[in-house]
């Protein structure tokens, strides 16, 4: 995931949590919606705005870079999800989605454990067809679903384009 973040720029981590991946990716900002993840990420550095990812609290065209990464299966709406993050990108910004592909064997695994998982009980978990058939960005704007065998999770980006726009 790190050769796809841009070596500089204003960035954005929805779904910071602890700040696991940000710290190290050297992210700026974050938002979470747990105070106390959002606490914890605060004392790593982090920037951190207790919010949800359906409704960003930042301006247009704000960020260089959006990182989700397992975010998406804990949002109630996935489409409002990726259209605010789409939103405050840049023209010419990127957007990077990590998740946990459900048809992998570690997404099969974490759907037949679940009930039993205090974190992932709660989670939703989606293919890269029912990612890509969002339309926010639409399957015209994936520029790349490379699967990790070895994780059994997708790293997608999407990368904005001149006018900022999806392509519908």
């Amino acid at each position: 995931m790190r050769k796809l973040l841009p070596p500089h720029g204003i960035d954005l981590e929805i779904g910071v949590g602890t700040g696991r991946f940000a710290v190290p990716f050297g992210i700026q900002f974050g938002i979470e919606p747990s105070r106390r993840m959002a606490e914890i990420a605060q004392g790593r550095g982090l920037a951190v705005c207790q919010a949800v990812g359906e409704a960003l609290p930042f301006p247009d065209g704000r960020f260089d870079f959006v990182l989700l990464v397992t975010a998406i299966c804990f949002v109630d709406d996935v489409p409002a999800l990726l259209r605010g993050a789409w939103r405050v990108l840049k023209p010419g910004g990127r957007l990077i989605l990590g998740f946990i592909d459900r048809s992998s064997a570690l997404g099969r695994l974490y759907e037949s454990r679940k009930e039993a998982d205090k974190f992932y009980r709660y989670a939703h978990f989606y293919t890269a067809a029912q990612v890509a058939a969002s339309r926010y960005p639409t399957r015209a704007d994936l520029r790349s679903a490379e699967p990790n065998l070895r994780l059994g999770c997708k790293v997608c980006w999407w990368h904005s384009g001149a006018t900022n726009q999806p392509y519908m």
